[in-house]
């Protein structure tokens, strides 16, 4: 599909209002629990596969919804919380997906995460994701594919085709407004992970609805997304400023498949 310079102006321009403000000194203190959920298909660890980038290997894991407990509530805390949904106030869980293949979190492991913009994140980055964080073009698609396509995720198999999906934009080669998402593909006991990601992406439109998401990001561990639900008015907007965006191309999944 192919939209005008035009029509991604405007989706640039309305996504200023989506990037929440935050403070350098913003830090949740979380643990690592499990994938999915001590009682749910495919948990607690999710569904193992390998990623890869092109015949590069970027690592290999058990995927899924990365299930959290919040250990600290920053006292500067600019979000209203939503247990269950995102970072929480009251029983202290959350849940995300991740955006940094070529970092690690364990099981039971404990992180100080800072919560940072979409645009800038992940941090520090790579040769295969990019430095200096994702860019607006790619943070929006990862608002559009969470508002259109999380009410998809139900189990254990659509948690792994959702964050495949997230992988696919986050790690898309080109640059500016032409993206190509062929490059990044996962290994499994299932090829859906792959071609319903890419047909998720595929449906998303300038009109797709947004979720409000922000980014966790540690220097030395794997960096997440998750959503805060809802954004008090005092802080709306004071984001990174978004430029105007180019027509971009989704093009299908090309990439050669590889069995375990």
């Amino acid at each position: 599909m192919h939209f005008s310079r035009f029509s991604w102006a405007v989706i640039a321009a309305l996504s200023l209002s989506m990037v929440p403000a935050t403070r350098a000194d913003t830090i949740v203190n979380a643990t690592f629990n499990y994938v999915n959920g001590p009682g749910a298909p495919g948990g607690p660890y999710g569904i193992l596969i390998t990623a890869y980038d092109g015949s590069t290997t970027l690592g290999s894991g058990y995927i899924g919804k990365y299930m959290w407990t919040q250990n600290s509530k920053p006292m500067t805390d600019p979000y209203s919380l939503a247990t269950g949904q995102a970072l929480s106030s009251s029983n202290n869980t959350f849940y995300t997906f991740c955006i940094e293949i070529t970092q690690d979190i364990g099981f039971n492991g404990t992180y100080d995460y800072t919560l940072t913009p979409l645009e800038a994140a992940p941090k520090p980055g790579d040769a295969y994701e990019g430095t200096g964080g994702m860019g607006s073009v790619k943070a929006t698609l990862l608002r559009e594919l969470w508002g259109t396509d999380i009410s998809q995720v139900t189990d254990a198999t659509t948690a792994a085709e959702f964050q495949v999906a997230v992988w696919k934009i986050v790690y898309a080669s080109g640059t500016g407004s032409n993206l190509d998402f062929s490059a990044l593909f996962v290994n499994s006991v299932s090829d859906s992970l792959n071609t319903t990601a890419q047909s998720w992406i595929n449906a998303l439109t300038p009109n797709s609805k947004q979720a409000n998401l922000i980014a966790l990001s540690n220097p030395d561990a794997q960096d997440q997304i998750t959503v805060v639900t809802p954004l008090p008015s005092s802080v709306w907007g004071g984001g990174l400023l978004l430029g105007c965006v180019g027509a971009f191309r989704l093009r299908r999944w090309v990439g050669a498949q590889q069995t375990v």
